[in-house]
């Protein structure tokens, strides 16, 4: 009883944090908390993931992203991060090869391994680009304060639950 105590002390000193940084208000029963950003990532990757799914990936970009999708079945399309622009996004590649079995683009900011924090202007334009395409965009975010970002979200722009979908993958991990 204890432990369970605990949790529900976490989850809403998570909730409120969130609430203070962003102004969104949260629920403790929205919060979801994982062993770091990475098994985060791989929770919504599969609990998103339908047959014949891809999702968009950087290039370069931290390699255990791509072994979660083969894992689960995710085929894995890569954009570019642009060394001549400060390795920003390259949107218009984005563009080109999102289709219709495009599950989510995932941004990390700062960029893993090219160590840059990508700027309000930018991650406005990544914001665009998804809901151009109607995308959902994982960003993976170690730098608070940032427009939109802080630490790390699912941003979307029509709001989902997707508490239970994580709950039943967590059991099947568990």
């Amino acid at each position: 009883m204890f432990i369970g105590f605990i949790f529900s002390c976490a989850f809403r000193a998570v909730a409120e944090y969130h609430f203070r940084d962003s102004g969104i208000s949260y629920t403790p029963d929205d919060v979801i908390i994982t062993v770091g950003c990475t098994q985060a990532i791989e929770f919504s990757i599969a609990a998103l993931r339908t047959r014949g799914s891809n999702i968009l990936l950087p290039r370069p970009g931290f390699p255990l992203y791509a072994t979660f999708c083969a894992y689960l079945g995710v085929s894995v399309r890569y954009y570019d991060l642009l060394p001549e622009q400060g390795w920003e996004i390259d949107l218009e590649m984005i563009e080109r090869i999102a289709d219709k079995n495009t599950m989510a683009i995932l941004i990390c900011n700062p960029s893993n391994p090219c160590g840059v924090a990508y700027s309000r202007d930018h991650l406005s334009k990544v914001c665009c680009i998804s809901l151009y395409i109607d995308k959902i965009v994982f960003c993976l975010s170690v730098l608070s304060k940032q427009p939109t970002f802080c630490h790390w979200h699912v941003f979307i722009h029509v709001r989902i639950d997707l508490k239970d979908i994580f709950e039943n993958v967590y059991s099947k991990f568990a």
